[in-house]
């Protein structure tokens, strides 16, 4: 009797520590979201259940997003004032938020685990340590390192154009330790491949995969 393979273990990474944030409903392909003291509508495809909240918390936002059939396209459509832009905070990290073009708001309240890991290595690390991080997109990864005592350089992953407006605010304060870069990293891979090496860490872009799609 052959035995059964091993049950693989999944671990749920969360974000406890939020205050600015919070995810109030989902349901019926839309997200109901709190980004300090503004309350939103986006579209969430995957939210095939039914909300649990009533109409009317719904009905009680600033915004909401209203996609088009482009990719990632689509408008904001303003109920009650939102500034142009608006400070946030997680833990030691400050930067802003801003609605986008797009549907993003300026940050990806999912990934503040990741900030939290990035900041635990460093600081276990005892000694100075230098980051790389070839797809800086709202700027969170590199802020949390460099709050966290590491050397960062910090590459733009998209064009100016296509740009999440959450760089962080403060970073005239991590001069120092953060170096940024506005260019395209892809015509420097093989540069890159080999800086990566000489650095403690580094921050990718995982490639996105779609049934059909060719990948390189």
């Amino acid at each position: 009797m052959h035995d059964l393979p091993a049950t693989p273990q999944i671990h749920v990474l969360t974000s406890p520590d939020w205050q600015d944030y919070e995810l109030l409903d989902s349901g019926a392909g839309q997200k109901l979201e709190r980004y300090g003291p503004y309350r939103f509508v986006r579209p969430e495809p995957e939210a095939v259940w039914k909300p649990a909240l009533p109409e009317k918390d719904w009905k009680n936002i600033h915004a909401a997003f209203i996609p088009s059939p482009e990719e990632n396209g689509g408008r904001w459509k303003p109920l009650l004032p939102v500034p142009e832009r608006w400070p946030m905070q997680y833990k030691n990290l400050r930067f802003w938020a801003s609605l986008s073009a797009s549907r993003h708001i300026g940050l990806f309240p999912e990934q503040a685990c990741q900030w939290d890991w990035i900041t635990s290595q460093i600081q276990a690390a005892r000694r100075p340590l230098t980051v790389l991080n070839l797809f800086g997109y709202t700027g969170l990864a590199s802020l949390a390192a460099a709050s966290a005592g590491a050397r960062v350089t910090h590459l733009e992953g998209e064009h100016p154009r296509d740009r999440v407006p959450g760089l962080p605010g403060p970073l005239r304060a991590l001069r120092g330790t953060l170096r940024p870069r506005d260019a395209d990293p892809r015509p420097r891979r093989a540069r890159a491949s080999v800086r990566l090496r000489r650095d403690d860490g580094g921050c990718l872009l995982v490639p996105e995969l779609r049934r059909g799609t060719a990948t390189r």
